[in-house]
């Protein structure tokens, strides 16, 4: 039970109250399409982000238009990390 008359909010909700505290965009495309945030941390290389999308439901297996998957732009890039992450999330 929480004593001190505070709220506790967690995960996404945090994320726009921080946005809207500091006056920058939460990204809504993002919001919207998390295969397309986990592609863009692939691409970047960034194993966290890769990580975080994934933690917040991206489907590994979620294609661009042109049917470009994460797991694909990580083995063009020889980010071996990824794709092992990838692979282990269920990308085919």
């Amino acid at each position: 039970m929480n004593t001190s008359g505070s709220t506790r909010v967690a995960g996404p909700a945090v994320l726009l109250l921080g946005c809207l505290v500091l006056g920058v965009s939460p990204a809504p495309s993002y919001a919207q399409d998390k295969g397309q945030w986990l592609r863009d941390a692939v691409r970047t290389n960034n194993v966290d982000r890769a990580m975080t999308a994934l933690g917040v439901g991206a489907d590994p297996n979620a294609a661009a238009r042109k049917g470009l998957t994460a797991l694909k732009i990580a083995r063009d890039r020889n980010c071996s990390d990824i794709v092992k992450i990838l692979e282990d999330a269920g990308a085919r």
